[in-house]
């Protein structure tokens, strides 16, 4: 079997080109890598933004505007929007907050929860990660519980 000198230099061009792709595989993996995080790090800044901006105009409107329009007493209760000048007790703020919060984003969702009911509060249904978590934080009150769900489990 004879080989040409063309049939050679194009089988060791190709496989020059292979090692080369392979060589430059791992710095194209690790530059979409790089954007990827980038990206994610971007989407949470605009959501953390996004949250503290919802709470700033909420305590503005609900807690701060509320005492300045009504100068004197100021009472601290869970049915704050009936009284003039009163403010919301931190389990109202909380689940107040909340909603602000859920309306804003979309993939972010903040419920206040308890297994206890709440004074004048319908009861509020536990799902089982709440049953859980309620279970956990018993155990251990320190621990931070967070549950994810895939884009469009919702």
């Amino acid at each position: 079997m004879e080989h040409k000198p063309n049939e050679m230099r194009s089988g060791a061009l190709t496989g020059f080109l292979i090692a080369l792709l392979l060589a430059a595989l791992p710095a194209a993996v690790w530059l979409d890598l790089t954007n990827l995080a980038e990206g994610a790090l971007r989407r949470q800044a605009n959501d953390l933004n996004s949250v503290v901006s919802s709470v700033r105009s909420y305590y503005a409107s609900n807690v701060v505007g509320r005492i300045l329009a009504h100068p004197g007493d100021t009472k601290v209760v869970h049915n704050y929007e009936t009284i003039p000048g009163a403010i919301p007790i931190p389990a109202t703020l909380s689940l107040e907050l909340g909603k602000v919060i859920s309306e804003q984003q979309q993939n972010i969702t903040y419920r206040f929860v308890s297994d206890f009911p709440f004074k004048n509060r319908a009861p509020h249904p536990l799902d089982e990660f709440e049953k859980n978590a309620l279970q956990g934080l018993r155990t251990d009150p320190d621990q931070k519980i967070v549950d994810t769900i895939p884009s469009g489990r919702n």
